[in-house]
C-alpha cells in the first residue's frame, strides 16, 4: 500500500487541526497503521509538548526538523516542517520529508493557519484536504480564503482532491443570540455543502481538550469518551474516499487508483450568504463504527531507529 497523504486545511485559527491530526492520527495507528504528523505551523507548537518523546531523529543540519515519537505506539510527528519551511528551506525540507514518509502508511498535514508558503509546500505534497469547519460564523466566513488555498494549489498539484469538509463542534454558546447565529451557520454548511461533508461531526468534549494539553490522544486518557467512536468513524470514511478496499483472509489493505471527486466541484461555487433562518433541524446520518483487524505496519531505518530511541530514553 503506497503512503496516503492528507492535508487537514483551515485558514481559520483555533479550527481544530492539531486535536484533529492528532487523534486521527490515533485511530490509525490503532488499526495497525504507521501514522506520521507533519507540524507545518512556523511556531512549532509540537516542540514544546509534554506528550512527545525526549529523544528524535534529526533531519537536518540545523536540526530543525525532528521525529520525535507520541504516546501512541505508530504515532509519529515531524517537528519543525512549518519553521524550516518559512526559513526559506522549503525545497530542501520537502526532500527531506519525501525520504521519510514512504516508511509510513499515512502522512497527516497539521496545515498552517496563513496562507502563504508553508501552507502552499504541503497542499503540493498532500494528495487530500480535509477542511475542518466549526459551527460558527467566523469559521463559515473563513471558508472562501481556505478554498481559495486549495484551489491555488490545484493548479500547480492536479492530483489534490478535497476530500470533504468536517464539522467539529464548538463549545456551547452562552447568549440565546449566539446559539441562534451558530444554528443558522450550521444550517448554511449543511445545506451548501451537503456532497462535501463527513456523516461524522466531531463534537465538543472536555475529555480531548484535556488529553491535548499532553499532546496524547484522547482514547489513552478516556478509552470510553464518546469522541473515541466518533474519530473512528470519521477514519472509517476518510479511508473510504481514499480508496483504500479491503479484502478477504489473510486481511490486508491496499489502495486503488480514483479519479478526481466529483464534489469538487462545489468548491468551485461561491459561498452562500450566511443563512438567518431559525428553527430545528435533523444533523447528518449517524455513521456506525466497523471494527477492522490489524494491519502490519510499515518499518524503514528511521522509524526503526525512532522506536529504539523512544524505547531507550522512554516518553514524557
Amino acid at each position: 500500500m503506497s503512503t496516503i497523504k492528507v492535508a487537514l486545511c483551515s485558514t481559520r485559527p483555533d479550527s481544530g487541526k492539531t486535536t484533529l491530526a492528532v487523534n486521527l492520527g490515533a485511530a490509525l495507528a490503532r488499526r495497525g497503521k504507521n501514522v506520521l504528523i507533519v507540524d507545518g505551523d512556523p511556531s512549532n507548537p509540537f516542540a514544546n509538548m509534554t506528550g512527545l518523546s525526549e529523544s528524535g531523529v534529526v533531519l537536518d543540519r540545523a536540526a530543525t526538523q525532528v521525529l520525535r515519537s507520541t504516546p501512541q505506539d505508530g504515532l509519529s510527528v515531524l517537528c519543525g516542517f512549518g519553521v524550516s519551511v518559512n526559513s526559506g528551506r522549503g525545497g530542501d525540507s520537502a526532500e527531506k520529508l519525501r525520504k521519510v514518509y514512504e516508511e509510513y502508511d499515512w502522512v497527516i498535514f497539521d496545515c498552517c493557519t496563513e496562507n502563504g508558503p508553508v501552507l502552499r509546500e504541503m497542499l503540493r505534497l498532500a494528495d487530500s484536504v480535509v477542511i475542518p469547519v466549526q459551527h460558527d460564523e467566523e469559521s463559515y466566513q473563513a471558508l472562501p480564503e481556505t478554498l481559495k488555498a486549495v484551489l491555488a494549489a490545484q493548479k500547480v498539484h492536479t492530483r489534490l482532491r478535497v476530500a470533504g469538509l468536517l464539522v467539529t463542534m464548538a463549545p456551547a454558546s452562552n447568549t440565546a443570540e449566539a446559539t441562534e447565529r451558530a444554528r443558522a451557520t450550521y444550517k448554511a454548511i449543511i445545506q451548501k455543502y451537503a456532497s462535501l461533508l463527513f456523516k461524522a461531526e466531531i463534537p465538543f468534549d472536555r475529555n480531548v481538550a484535556g488529553a491535548m494539553e499532553e499532546l496524547a490522544p484522547v482514547v489513552l486518557k478516556q478509552p470510553s469518551a464518546s469522541a473515541v467512536a466518533i474519530f473512528n468513524q470519521v477514519v472509517d470514511e476518510l479511508e473510504e474516499k481514499m480508496g483504500v478496499v479491503r479484502s478477504a483472509a489473510p486481511a490486508s489493505a491496499r489502495r486503488v487508483a480514483v479519479g478526481q471527486d466529483t464534489a469538487i466541484q462545489a468548491v468551485r461555487e461561491p459561498v452562500a450568504a450566511m443563512a438567518g433562518t431559525s428553527g430545528s433541524y435533523a444533523p447528518p446520518p449517524a455513521y456506525g463504527t466497523q471494527q477492522l483487524p490489524p494491519q502490519p505496519r510499515k518499518e524503514g531505518p528511521v522509524t526503526a531507529l525512532l522506536g529504539w530511541l523512544s524505547g531507550l530514553f522512554g516518553k514524557r
